[in-house]
């Protein structure tokens, strides 16, 4: 009987168990399936695809209203690119052009030479000019000294500018310049110079003389001054003062084509005991000048006119020569 209840039970059970499933299943079928989104959605949960179409049109919004922004920042950063770039194009504009031509100075201001002498610049153009600017120039006391010697036959003219102040020796200073045809000494400061021995000898071409400005108060020789000046037809030396010289050697030795000399009678001779060659191998026309000079103290007349074919009279001349000792005067048609 306990067995048939069991057994019974056992039966009830698995009965209920069958009952519950097909119960289950049929329950299932009622309820209708709801789709994923709707299931998502009664979830709270939004769709991804739902979400991938959101994140899409909100970045299209984002760039839409970035676009704007954008556009006005490129708007504003569009002048600044071009302020920016402008030089740039100038540059070019610039380079494309043709070059503006290079100022350059005449031709005849270019210097072929320069330097500088004792305090004074120098230079030599190259159309032979040299200038001479201001300072203080050295003692010369040789014919080497200057260091345009080796331009000498370059040498077209001289310029020397104001406030030049010449040394106490001067001696050559403008020896040797074969070539020159001009020199203006208007700016040289002579004022403490006592040596012109041979200052312009050997000017070979030199026509044009400017020394009315030179100051010669304390010169105490110019023996062979213009010695050699071939060219020189014409020369005023009433400004050169000759009251403290000695000799007057060869001053206008070979002055071969010298036929004006004027100022003369304004020279102070009476100191001068040596007057060799002075006036030898020239063509002066007048030496009236000469007929005042007082020659006391001259002892030496040694070709002071030897070879002057210009000389038609002299008058005078050595009326006061108390020491003179000797003097020969050849006839022309010996020589």
């Amino acid at each position: 009987m306990k067995k048939k209840s069991l057994i019974m039970s056992k039966f009830l059970v698995v009965i209920l168990i069958f009952s519950m499933v097909i119960g289950g299943a049929a329950f299932a079928e009622e309820v209708p399936q709801l789709p994923l989104a709707e299931n998502a959605e009664a979830a709270g949960e939004t769709p991804l695809a739902e979400e991938a179409e959101t994140e899409t049109s909100n970045n299209d919004v984002v760039e839409t209203e970035a676009e704007p922004e954008i556009a006005e920042e490129a708007q504003e950063a569009a002048p600044a690119e071009t302020e920016a770039e402008q030089p740039s194009t100038e540059i070019s504009e610039t380079a494309a052009e043709e070059p503006a031509p290079i100022e350059k100075a005449p031709i005849s201001l270019m210097s072929i030479a320069f330097g500088t002498y004792g305090t004074c610049p120098w230079d030599i153009s190259d159309s032979g000019v040299l200038t001479i600017k201001a300072g203080t120039l050295p003692e010369t006391s040789n014919n080497n000294a200057r260091p345009w010697k080796d331009y000498n036959a370059q040498i077209t003219s001289v310029v020397v500018k104001p406030d030049v102040i010449a040394a106490s020796n001067s001696a050559f200073l403008f020896s040797g310049l074969s070539k020159a045809t001009s020199i203006d000494l208007s700016g040289l400061d002579t004022s403490n110079t006592t040596n012109m021995n041979n200052m312009f000898s050997h000017c070979k071409a030199l026509t044009s003389l400017e020394i009315s400005n030179l100051n010669t108060d304390k010169v105490t020789d110019i023996d062979f001054m213009f010695a050699s000046c071939t060219s020189l037809t014409s020369l005023d030396v009433s400004k050169i003062d000759t009251s403290r010289l000695k000799t007057l050697i060869s001053v206008f030795n070979n002055c071969a084509n010298l036929t004006e000399l004027t100022g003369l009678e304004n020279w102070d001779v009476s100191q001068v005991y040596d007057m060799n060659s002075l006036f030898r191998q020239n063509i002066i026309k007048d030496l009236s000048g000469i007929e005042a000079w007082n020659t006391v103290a001259l002892k030496d007349l040694n070709s002071t006119f030897y070879r002057a074919k210009g000389i038609t009279s002299l008058t005078c001349l050595l009326g006061m020569c108390q020491e003179l000792q000797t003097c020969t005067l050849p006839f022309p048609n010996q020589h």
